[in-house]
C-alpha cells in the first residue's frame, strides 16, 4: 500500500477511537516495534531468533509490509535461509498474537463471522448453585422458588460453558428472570461485567429498564453510552446492564463496541448479550431489514453468553434468526454432547392461553368495529375501576381515531422514540392511565398484571402474533378479535377453526378436540367469567351459552353478540366450507 493512501486511512480508522486520539504513522510504527519486542513469543526462542525479531522491529517503513505480507499458508521454501525461516516463525507468532486465527481452530459455538484481533476473556466460574437461589430471593422475596425449567436454564447460563442459549417460553413464564438472576449474581462479583439486553421496539425500553432496575441492578440506556461519540472509555461503563432496541443492536456504534471490546477495555468483561422477542429478527426483516443489516457482522462469540428468547417461535421459528446472527448448527431439545448441535430450551409443554376467554366476531365494515369498541370500553370501565385495556389496531389512522379518552395513551411507528417511551411508561406506571391503543408493537413486552381486556380491532394476526397479544393477559382475562373481510391475510389465524387447536399445532403439542375450550371452561376464574358475562350484556352470574363449538349447534352466535349490527356473515366469501356463524369464541 502506498504511504499516502495509508496516511489517509489513518484519518478514518480505527473508528472505535476518537479522531483526536488516533496515532500518526510514526507513532504506529514505534508502537509496533515495542509490541514485537515485548509480546511476540516464538517457541524455543534463542539469541538468533531474538536478533531476527529485532531486525523485523526495525525502523524501516517496509517493516509493516514484511510482517503483514507474510503468507502463512504457503510458508517458506526448503532452500530458504535460516534467517528467513526465523522471520516466518516470528511473522506467524505476530499474526497469532493479533488474534487473526492462524493455526487456531474456531471456538465451539462461534458465529460464522470473521474474527477480529480481540482475545476473549471469561467470567470466573467459581460460583455455586446457591448464588442463584440467593439472587432469586432478593428479586422475588423469601418465598421464591424456580418454576419448572427456570432452574436448568439459570444454571446453564451461570455455571456451564455453553455460549449460545436459545429459549422458548410462553408469555407470563417470567423469562426475564432467566437472565435477571445471573445478572444479579454477576453484579456482586469481583470482575466488572457489562451486559446488554435488546427489545424489538423503543416503547418496550422503559418496561425492561424498570424490571431490571427494580432488583438493584444498575441499568442504563445503550444510546446514552454514545452521547459523546462512538468512543466509550472504560471508566464510563457505569452500569451492569444496558438496554437497547433492535435498531441499537444493528447500529455501527454497537458493532464497533463489541468487535473491539477487548482492544479497548482491559478490566471489564463483556457479559451477556440478551435478545428478547428474538423471532422479530426474522418476522420484521421485510420492514426493518436495512436497520438489521449490521447485526450479522457482530462477533457474538466475544460475549460470555448469548441468550436469545421468544415465546412464539413455534416448531421451526428459531432456525432463521439463529442463522442470521451466525449460529448455523442444528438445534435439539435433549441434552447432547455433540459439538455440532446447540441445546434449545423449549419450555412450552402445554397449550397456552387456557385462562383466557377468546372470541372472534366478524363485522361488515370497519366503522362498525370502532363503534363497538368504544361502547365495550365504556362498559369495561363501569365494571372495573382499576384494571387496564390494550387495543391493537391494524392501521395507524385507526389508532389516532380511537384516542377518545383522557385515561388512555396511543403509540405507533410514526411517533418519535422519546414519545413512544413516555407514553408506554405512563401506561405501565400510572394507575390513572388505563387504556393503551396502538399497532402491533404494543402486543409484545408489556408485562403488567393489571391488564384484563385485550381487543384486536380490524386485525387478524398470525397465530404467533395472536399468542403474543392475548398473552398480555397475565392472570387471565378476555381477548376479543373484531375483524372484517379486509383483515384477512395469508398468514392470519383462522377464525372458523378452534383457536386452541391452532395454538397446539403451532407448538407441535398434542390436541384433544376442544380441550380447555368450547365448553371446557373449568380453568376460567370466577372474576374473569363475570367480566365476560357483564361485557356480553348477560345478567347471569357467570359465563353461559358458550359451551358448543362451530358446527355443533345452529344457535351459536344467536344470543351472544355484543352488537345487533352484526347480522350478515362474510364467511361464504372466504371459503366454501367455512361455517356461517357470525361469532366464534373459546374458553
Amino acid at each position: 500500500m502506498h504511504y499516502h493512501k495509508f496516511q489517509s486511512l489513518l484519518k478514518v480508522y480505527p473508528m472505535s477511537v476518537d479522531r483526536f486520539s488516533r496515532l500518526s504513522f510514526r507513532e504506529l510504527r514505534h508502537g509496533m516495534i515495542k509490541l514485537v519486542r515485548e509480546y511476540v513469543k516464538v517457541e524455543g526462542e534463542d539469541i538468533d531468533v531474538m536478533n531476527v525479531k529485532e531486525r523485523l522491529a526495525g525502523h524501516s517503513a517496509a517493516t509493516g509490509q514484511g510482517i503483514y505480507g507474510n503468507d502463512v499458508g504457503s510458508g517458506v521454501g526448503a532452500d530458504a535461509s535460516l534467517e528467513e525461516k526465523y522471520a516466518s516463525l516470528i511473522n506467524s507468532a505476530w499474526q497469532n498474537w493479533l488474534g487473526l486465527g492462524y493455526g487456531k481452530e474456531k471456538e465451539e459455538g462461534e458465529p460464522a463471522v470473521a474474527r477480529n484481533n480481540c482475545v476473549k476473556k471469561y467470567v470466573s466460574s467459581n460460583g455455586s448453585i446457591k448464588d442463584l437461589f440467593v439472587a432469586g430471593k432478593k428479586l422475588y422475596g423469601k418465598e421464591f422458588q424456580f418454576r419448572e425449567g427456570q432452574f436448568d436454564v439459570s444454571v446453564e447460563i451461570y455455571l456451564w460453558g455453553t455460549q449460545i442459549i436459545p429459549i422458548q417460553a410462553l408469555p407470563g413464564f417470567r423469562k426475564t428472570a432467566l437472565f435477571q438472576i445471573p445478572s444479579v449474581v454477576l453484579s456482586y462479583g469481583e470482575q466488572k461485567t457489562v451486559s446488554f439486553v435488546f427489545v424489538p421496539y423503543v416503547c418496550l425500553l422503559s418496561n425492561m429498564k424498570l424490571r431490571l432496575s427494580s432488583c438493584g441492578i444498575n441499568c442504563g440506556i445503550l444510546k446514552d453510552l454514545f452521547v459523546n461519540g462512538p468512543a466509550v472509555e472504560e471508566k464510563n461503563l457505569f452500569c451492569d446492564v444496558y438496554v437497547g432496541t433492535f435498531n441499537d443492536l444493528g447500529s455501527e456504534n454497537f458493532l464497533r463496541l463489541v468487535n473491539n471490546w477487548y482492544n479497548i477495555y482491559q478490566d471489564c468483561i463483556l457479559g451477556m448479550i440478551v435478545i428478547d422477542e428474538f423471532h422479530n429478527l426474522e418476522t420484521e426483516q421485510l420492514y426493518r431489514g436495512q436497520s438489521f443489516r449490521l447485526i450479522s457482522e457482530i462477533n457474538f462469540n466475544l460475549a460470555w453468553k448469548v441468550v436469545v428468547m421468544t415465546g412464539t417461535a413455534g416448531k421451526k421459528g428459531m432456525v432463521k434468526p439463529m442463522n442470521f446472527i451466525g449460529y448455523d448448527k442444528e438445534m435439539c431439545t435433549s441434552m447432547v454432547s455433540n459439538k455440532n448441535r446447540i441445546l434449545y430450551f423449549d419450555l412450552v409443554n402445554q397449550t397456552p392461553l387456557k385462562n383466557i376467554v377468546k372470541k372472534f366476531q366478524v363485522f361488515e365494515r370497519s366503522t362498525m368495529t370502532e363503534s363497538e369498541v368504544e361502547m365495550l370500553v365504556d362498559r369495561f370501565m363501569e365494571y372495573d375501576t382499576k384494571s387496564k385495556v390494550i387495543i391493537v389496531c391494524k392501521e395507524k389512522v385507526t389508532v389516532e381515531k380511537l384516542y377518545f379518552r383522557q385515561d388512555s395513551e396511543w403509540v405507533h411507528g410514526d411517533l418519535p422514540s422519546e414519545e413512544k417511551i413516555k407514553k408506554s411508561r405512563r401506561f405501565i406506571e400510572d394507575e390513572k392511565c388505563r387504556i393503551m391503543i396502538g399497532t402491533k408493537l404494543v402486543s409484545e413486552g408489556i408485562d403488567i398484571k393489571g391488564v384484563k381486556l385485550v381487543i384486536m380491532l380490524d386485525y387478524l394476526p398470525s397465530i404467533g402474533e395472536y399468542i403474543q397479544t392475548a398473552g398480555r393477559l397475565r392472570e387471565g382475562g378476555v381477548c376479543l378479535s373484531y375483524w372484517t373481510k379486509r383483515s384477512v391475510q395469508t398468514c392470519s389465524v383462522k377464525p372458523d377453526v378452534c383457536i386452541t387447536k391452532q395454538v397446539s399445532k403451532f407448538y407441535d403439542l398434542d390436541y384433544d378436540r376442544h380441550d380447555l375450550c368450547c365448553g371446557h371452561h373449568h380453568n376460567i376464574s370466577e372474576d374473569v367469567a363475570n367480566l365476560y358475562h357483564y361485557l356480553n350484556g348477560d345478567g347471569g352470574p357467570g359465563v353461559v351459552g358458550v359451551g358448543v363449538s362451530i358446527g355443533e349447534s345452529d344457535e351459536v352466535g344467536s344470543g351472544n353478540s355484543f352488537s345487533s349490527a352484526n347480522k350478515s356473515s362474510i364467511f361464504e366469501d372466504l371459503s366454501p366450507d367455512m361455517d356461517q356463524s357470525d361469532n366464534f369464541y373459546c374458553l
